[in-house]
């Protein structure tokens, strides 16, 4: 169990993440992920380094904002593979969560509402 205010937090001109998994985070995997929730303020740039072995997902949970110059509104999310750079540019505030990790290649089964 990690509580909330235990994951590290990176305060930055324009914005904050927070650490959910990942480099720094109390909170460990089995297999190497990211996992950011992100908040910028209108305006602000954030470019985040990535593992291009990685892919995933970014949700916009609120704001406006363009990733890599595609622009995405709240409640939108962009499916993430291949990138060892996401360029972040909030159009309005933004938040946003960024999940990524080492794809395992393995079928997906699914057990009532279970997915192993």
């Amino acid at each position: 169990q990690v509580d909330a205010m235990d994951f590290p937090q990176q305060i930055f001109a324009g914005g904050k993440k927070r650490i959910i998994v990942g480099e720094g985070s109390p909170l460990k995997l089995l297999t190497p992920v990211k996992y950011l929730d992100i908040e910028l303020d209108a305006g602000a740039v954030l470019t985040e380094p990535l593992n291009s072995a990685h892919r995933g997902v970014v949700y916009i949970v609120s704001g406006e904002l363009e990733l890599n110059g595609h622009k995405l509104a709240a409640g939108q999310a962009c499916f993430i593979s291949g990138l060892d750079e996401l360029a972040i540019k909030a159009i309005k505030a933004s938040r946003l969560m960024l999940c990524l990790g080492q794809p395992h290649g393995e079928p997906i089964r699914q057990y009532g509402p279970y997915v192993d």
